[in-house]
């Protein structure tokens, strides 16, 4: 039986969904409404912390679409922010994993619904009226599935000059482009969320990323000379594309 973590006033922790840098998120139930959502906790200490929070809970406010991860409320507690959203299923990740390992791949209608629910959910947020966001971390784990068979992304906190060399792990440095890698500043752009929608598609259709290196320095190579593989080859491929 899982631990219990603390939850703001008004719910009841269920279960932990997952932990990282940022914090942890976990399932809880609103005890008036009895319905379940994700909190996403995060310690409110620096003012990196506080910013993370501040930028996550705008964009949120800001892109409501039904390929974004719904927000509820923010709620304070000790020294955490707490921000509950809307509950999803499976992250992206998970589904191609549990396929992976029983050596299947992903169903075309999940590739098509994901590249369609994913990339009109950046195409609102890279046309802003207001100004151009780049989500800044489009990758798999932070893709979930919702009712329907509908897929949305999360995390919108990440800063958009995140240095990829150092902050990130490698699986997420996969998902870098050139030209971020490259950059003095590591500025996430609306190309750079492309090209890691990109990955996301391939390792849909092949099973694997296109980059494989557990090396950060080797990995960073590879994507800076396009060293790609295609994968392994699909028998069914008039079938499936």
């Amino acid at each position: 039986m899982s631990e219990s973590i603390k939850v703001p006033d008004g719910y009841s922790f269920v279960k932990p969904i997952n932990s990282g840098g940022f914090g942890s998120v976990v399932e809880m139930m609103e005890n008036s409404t009895q319905k379940h959502y994700a909190g996403k906790i995060i310690q409110c200490i620096t003012p990196k912390d506080r910013e993370r929070i501040a930028r996550e809970v705008s964009r949120l406010r800001k892109f409501a679409h039904p390929g974004i991860v719904g927000l509820k409320e923010v709620a304070s507690m000790d020294n955490s922010k707490v921000i509950v959203m809307e509950l999803g299923g499976q992250s992206l990740a998970d589904i191609v994993r549990d396929h992976t390992s029983r050596g299947v791949l992903v169903a075309r209608e999940v590739v098509y619904r994901v590249m369609v629910d994913v990339s009109s959910a950046l195409n609102l947020m890279h046309n802003d009226s207001s100004g151009v966001t780049a989500h800044g971390d489009v990758k798999m784990e932070n893709i979930l599935l919702f009712g329907g068979g509908h897929f949305k992304l999360c995390d919108l906190g990440a800063a958009e000059s995140e240095d990829v060399s150092s902050t990130r792990s490698v699986m997420s440095q996969l998902y870098v482009s050139p030209e971020r890698m490259e950059s003095e500043t590591g500025r996430a752009t609306c190309s750079s969320d492309v090209w890691a929608l990109g990955i996301v598609l391939h390792w849909l259709l092949f099973g694997e990323p296109p980059f494989k290196s557990q090396n950060a320095a080797r990995l960073f190579r590879e994507i800076g000379s396009f060293q790609v593989s295609l994968g392994r080859v699909v028998e069914e491929k008039n079938e499936r594309f």
